[in-house]
């Protein structure tokens, strides 16, 4: 016999709304094409500025991707739906075998 039992679990993550991530997006994408526009002699060699652009460009892509873990959520739930229920099926066909 096959038992299944449902478990919830909290998800405890930061979260913006759509249209806040994009604002968010556009404004360090801005922020990176200024920084990027420095002529590379800038206050006298300095400052390198080589790891904040590599830190911002890695921030935007992790908004990017957080924008998409909604839909990545749904395909999974959408998944687990569809293998429990084929599970079920042959379980159910082998009992009728029985």
């Amino acid at each position: 016999m096959v038992h299944v039992h449902p478990q919830i679990i909290a998800l405890n993550l930061p979260w913006m709304d759509r249209s806040a991530m994009q604002a968010w997006i556009y404004r360090n994408e801005a922020i990176l094409a200024q920084w990027e526009a420095l002529p590379k002699n800038a206050a006298n060699n300095a400052v390198n500025t080589g790891p904040l652009i590599s830190s911002i460009r890695s921030n935007i892509e992790t908004v990017r991707t957080y924008m998409t873990l909604p839909q990545q959520l749904q395909n999974l739930f959408y998944l687990k739906e569809k293998f429990l229920y084929e599970i079920l099926k042959n379980v159910h066909s082998i009992q009728q075998l029985m």
